[in-house]
């Protein structure tokens, strides 16, 4: 299988592509259907990181055998403290750029800050 010849880093920021294309999509979404910016993306964002979770769940995290509840709590602070960033950008971008382009600027770098953690914790160089 094509995914299986992938390294976790590969698999992790395929993920990330995906939700970027899900998040946006939902926003510009909730934004044609008559929702405000901002209340689109709060309300697109925890959805977009849901599917991430379980996707990362399906492709990633089962190869490491960690129980969902121990996985859950590693995961929850994490995904709070990039949620905030990720919306902080958001609404900071918004503010001169087009909301497609603030989405996709908001979830890139909150993404490579998420594959550079990751990457971190794989290679052993976070205690």
């Amino acid at each position: 299988m094509f995914l299986g010849t992938l390294s976790a880093t590969k698999r992790f920021t395929l993920v990330a592509i995906i939700n970027l294309v899900l998040d946006a999509s939902l926003t510009l979404l909730l934004i044609h259907r008559g929702i405000d910016p901002f209340t689109s993306r709060a309300l697109a964002l925890p959805l977009a990181l849901m599917m991430s979770w379980r996707i990362n769940r399906a492709l990633i995290w089962a190869i490491h055998r960690c129980e969902p509840p121990q996985e859950n709590i590693q995961y929850a602070p994490i995904v709070i403290c990039l949620m905030a960033l990720n919306m902080g950008l958001y609404t900071l971008f918004l503010i001169g750029l087009p909301v497609l382009i603030a989405v996709s600027f908001a979830t890139v770098l909150t993404s490579f800050i998420a594959i550079w953690g990751h990457w971190r914790i794989r290679t052993n160089l976070v205690v």
